[in-house]
């Protein structure tokens, strides 16, 4: 059996003011090559699931429960853990691309952004022989990436000691000798300091005026910011330091744009210059950048035309395939959901109401809930008039559901739905319904994908 790269096990989630919980025992799991589909009304909780996974939780939120990536539970992860899990192991398409990638910068900042930030962590890190100053308040990494005490003597963590990590190798010696006394000699200093700056370096520094108080200690403050200025500089010309192992995040972003369809030229754009369906390709590919286990895509086609949509359905299919990447794939299209899914979850007020393969689901849904969307879709060979629709509404946070969430809308419902919650039992087609009259009810036929 194909190793799980996400495991929900029953999550509970509940927040401040709310009469009810959000999440209520969602159980819910996704394999390696794998694409699972998360369906239901708006409101449903399907969102707030998905989110889980990454550990991006509304303020307030107390949680119970599992929520494993990879074998590690995120509900137990300290900040620095999760921020790994998020770089490197899971990644979320959001549904709005335009309100995701920052309107300021090229297209291709955003996709290398996190592998050089990841690849500046792991240097530093290797430099201090296990320090990381990338997250705040420093410390020694220990094997499971837990953070220790610094030992007493060794370097701070304040902006000197982070500036000196980005000067060359002979003055990182000079800096270890001590802080220069005020009043030496600074001319002589900044010809050393700029006889070891590289070219383009050494050219910005020499144009760079001295401060007033000349022949003090500020001629050697100023050296870190001119060496800054010009590393601003080569990085404003193309000039990027490689990643660790001679991987080119550069060259990465360009592998997966070509997999999503759109040439390396997009790079130099912004987001403005894009439509809506490149810049969604962009975020598809800006998810894969790390090489993730696990991919969420939150209603990724919902902003699209039904083109485009295609696609991009088409597209994550391919990529799975290609990369082997575990896919959850959040929508309240069940046609779409049909058409792209190997197995689906159907949410309802935060609880699963049945869940299966795709073909067994769609073709004979279990749960009243079920059957009412599915007869609540549109269809071409559908007679005319007006579509069905299920009465009612979603219940919202301050009411209370002491029963099947579903039952004051469920034209099958009886007494015992009001006041007892119903559990998740097999059916013979394969499917689990959360319904007590499920082995009795004769919905009909689906919408076999």
């Amino acid at each position: 059996m194909t190793a799980s790269v996400l495991e929900i096990e029953q999550l509970r989630l509940s927040l401040p003011g709310a009469a009810r919980p959000v999440l209520d025992g969602v159980d819910l799991t996704v394999a390696a090559g794998e694409t699972v589909a998360l369906v239901g009304e708006s409101g449903s909780g399907k969102t707030l699931t998905s989110r889980a996974a990454l550990g991006l939780l509304p303020p307030g939120a107390v949680t119970s429960g599992a929520v494993r990536v990879a074998g590690d539970d995120v509900l137990a992860m300290d900040a620095e853990r999760l921020r790994r899990v998020r770089a490197r192991t899971a990644a979320m398409v959001f549904q709005d691309p335009r309100a995701a990638i920052n309107p300021l910068r090229r297209i291709g900042d955003f996709l290398t952004e996190g592998l050089r930030a990841e690849a500046g962590r792991a240097r530093r890190a290797e430099r201090r022989g296990g320090f990381d100053t990338g997250a705040r308040g420093g410390g020694l990494l220990t094997a499971d990436g837990r953070r220790g005490r610094r030992p007493q003597g060794q370097g701070g963590t304040g902006p000197d000691a982070r500036t000196a990590e980005l000067l060359p190798e002979g003055m990182r010696a000079d800096a270890g000798r001590g802080e220069r006394s005020r009043g030496q000699g600074s001319a002589g200093s900044d010809a050393r300091v700029a006889g070891r700056l590289p070219e383009g370096v050494r050219a910005d520094a020499g144009r760079g005026e001295r401060t007033q108080r000349q022949g003090s200690a500020g001629s050697d403050a100023r050296a870190p910011e001119l060496l800054l200025e010009g590393m601003r500089a080569d990085t404003g010309r193309g000039e990027r330091a490689p990643l660790q192992g001679g991987a080119d995040p550069d060259a990465r972003a360009a592998e997966l744009l070509d997999a999503v369809g759109l040439s390396a030229q997009v790079m130099r754009r912004y987001p403005h210059e894009l439509s809506g369906g490149m810049l969604q390709r962009v975020m598809i590919a800006g998810a894969l950048m790390a090489g993730p286990r696990l991919l969420l895509a939150d209603e990724p086609t919902t902003a699209l035309d039904v083109t485009t949509q295609a696609e991009i359905v088409a597209l994550l299919a391919g990529l799975r395939e290609r990369f082997g990447t575990g896919l959850l794939f959040v929508t309240h299209d069940l046609e779409l959901a049909a058409a792209i899914s190997d197995r689906v979850y159907v949410m309802y007020a935060g609880r699963i109401a049945e869940s299966g393969p795709a073909g067994a689901l769609f073709g004979a849904p279990g749960h009243p809930y079920t059957a009412a969307l599915l007869s609540s879709t549109p269809r071409l060979e559908a007679p005319p008039g007006h579509l069905p629709a299920i009465p009612g509404r979603p219940p919202d946070l301050r009411t209370e559901l002491p029963g099947c969430a579903f039952a004051p809308r469920c034209a099958h419902a009886t007494d015992r739905c009001g006041t007892e919650t119903p559990a998740l039992r097999p059916l013979d087609a394969g499917t689990v319904v959360a319904c007590h009259h499920a082995a009795e009810l004769t919905l009909g036929e689906g919408a076999t994908p």
